[in-house]
């Protein structure tokens, strides 16, 4: 699946980039980068779970199509189109 290999790409970037980090000698480190590194590792983590819960959302059907959502927006901005004239 297209979704998981961009998943993975995203899991190797994630790695190669903490691992120059790692790489550095502890001296060279500062406390800023020790704390940007480990806000990055959470938001990466944050992302790729809710990746793969919405993957999973959508293995069991749990979705609207596109087409479901633009022809329900659509009709919301008809709607509102309506009202407004309405109105004047």
């Amino acid at each position: 699946m297209p979704a998981q290999a961009g998943i993975h790409d995203f899991l190797v970037l994630t790695r190669d980039r903490f691992t120059v980090l790692f790489e550095r000698k502890d001296d060279e480190i500062t406390m800023t980068e020790n704390n940007d590194l480990r806000a990055s590792a959470v938001r990466d983590l944050q992302i790729v779970e809710a990746i793969e819960a919405g993957l999973e959302d959508i293995k069991a059907g749990r979705y609207i199509s596109h087409a479901e959502v633009m022809r329900d927006v659509r009709a919301e901005i008809e709607a509102a189109a309506r009202n407004s004239d309405a109105r004047d």
